[in-house]
């Protein structure tokens, strides 16, 4: 089967699933056919940015950002390799084959079910939300993005203590969400512990020392301990 054959029910949510144009026009065109999770539209999007060119092995790829007239914010992988005037020396499909022998291919139903849990969030559907993030768990239980949905989601659910239980889960794994941080300082500031507040927003700024809300709500803190 060839890459141009090769079909999935959710293309473009994952690495592995990720869409293959072959010319520069389809490229410019999948902004147009890539359906928004939350609402099932295609096309209606406020803003589009395909970021930074991104590379693991031989696969070179976008993750695009497409932010839909009904809020949502979806995200859409396209790989590079068979545009022919790009002058790749391996397709999709052998790049994608070694990832996988080599054991470095994300998992592509994590992937989806991430994106699934945030669109069904968007939509309110805070039950499916939560069944789409267990899957996540289930099969990677250190998913920093996962473990971050949850916090969000529990959150919203005002369950504030798992919240809080998998916000720090996100922290003790590493620093890839260093929202995590920022959404710990908002609810321990929300909670009037400013302790603990001032050090998520410490944290936080570390790797983003130039936000302005953070460092105002540091201040805020600074100001309560000293008081």
């Amino acid at each position: 089967m060839s890459d141009e054959q090769l079909t999935h029910p959710f293309d473009g949510l994952s690495l592995k699933y990720a869409y293959r144009p072959t010319t520069e026009t389809q490229l410019e065109c999948l902004s147009q056919d890539h359906m928004c999770l939350a609402c099932g539209d295609s096309g209606n999007y406020i803003t589009g940015d395909l970021g930074p060119k991104k590379r693991l092995g031989d696969m070179q790829y976008f993750r695009g950002a497409l932010k839909c007239e009904c809020g949502f914010m979806n995200f859409a992988y396209v790989a590079l390799n068979n545009i022919k005037r790009r002058q790749f020396n391996v397709s999709v499909a052998d790049a994608l084959l070694q990832l996988d022998l080599q054991g470095e291919l994300p998992n592509y139903l994590v992937e989806e079910w991430l994106q699934m849990s945030a669109a069904c969030a968007h939509k309110e559907d805070y039950d499916q939300a939560e069944q789409f993030i267990y899957r996540c768990l289930e099969v990677e239980p250190d998913s920093q993005a996962a473990l971050y949905n949850l916090g969000w989601l529990c959150t919203k659910r005002k369950q504030i203590e798992q919240a809080v239980s998998a916000y720090h889960k996100v922290e003790q794994i590493g620093e890839g969400f260093p929202s995590a941080s920022l959404n710990l300082g908002y609810i321990y500031q929300e909670a009037g512990d400013y302790q603990r507040a001032a050090s998520a927003y410490r944290r936080f700024l570390n790797q983003f020392p130039n936000h302005m809300d953070a460092r105002s709500r540091l201040s805020q803190c600074d100001k309560k301990l000293t008081g």
